[in-house]
C-alpha cells in the first residue's frame, strides 16, 4: 500500500496503522539517507559489515522488547476552564536488545555519545524523519546500558 498525501479522519489512502518496533539501526549523528539508499538492503549490509570499527557506519541490533517512557504531556486549565499545553516531551524508551556480550561492549563504550537511531518494524517499515533538504535522518538518541541480567 503506498502512501500519498495524507488526510485527516481516514480520508486517504495510508490508513495502517504502525506495527511493532523489532529491531534499530544506529548510524552516527547526522548521516542521511536518500530515499533509495534508506530502503535499500544492500547499503544497510555494508554500513554494519566492516571488519574495522572505523569503516563501520552502522550497528543493526534486534529488539526483544521495549517499554515506552515518553512523559505525559504537561496540560494546564486556566481560571475560565480554557485547557493549554504546557510542555511537551521528546518521546523516549527503554529497550531490550537480543544481543551478545560482544555488543553489549561495544554499546557500552559508546555512551553519553549522540546518535540517530533508525527503527525497523515488523511489516519491513523502516521509520525515519525527513531533513529540510528532503533526505532521510534516524531519530536522535542517547544510549546507555545497565548492568544486569540477561531476561529470560
Amino acid at each position: 500500500m503506498g502512501c500519498e498525501t495524507p488526510y485527516f479522519a481516514g480520508l486517504g489512502n495510508c490508513q495502517k496503522l504502525l506495527s511493532k518496533v523489532i529491531g534499530i539501526g544506529i548510524t552516527l549523528k547526522g548521516t542521511t539517507f536518500t530515499d533509495a539508499t534508506f530502503i535499500s538492503s544492500a547499503g544497510w549490509k555494508a554500513a554494519i559489515a566492516s571488519s574495522t570499527p572505523a569503516t563501520r557506519t552502522a550497528y543493526v541490533l534486534p529488539l526483544k522488547v521495549y517499554e515506552k517512557t515518553t512523559e505525559a504531556p504537561g496540560i494546564e486549565t486556566s481560571n475560565l476552564g480554557i485547557k493549554d499545553i504546557t510542555s511537551n516531551p521528546a518521546p523516549s524508551m527503554v529497550g531490550y536488545i537480543d544481543a551478545s556480550a560482544c555488543d553489549y561492549q561495544t554499546i557500552h563504550s559508546l555512551i553519553g555519545t549522540k546518535f540517530d537511531v533508525v527503527l525497523f518494524l515488523a511489516d519491513g517499515t523502516m521509520v525515519g524523519t525527513r531533513t529540510v533538504a528532503g533526505t532521510i535522518k534516524g531519530f536522535r538518541a542517547i544510549l546507555g546500558t545497565r548492568g544486569d541480567l540477561p531476561n529470560a
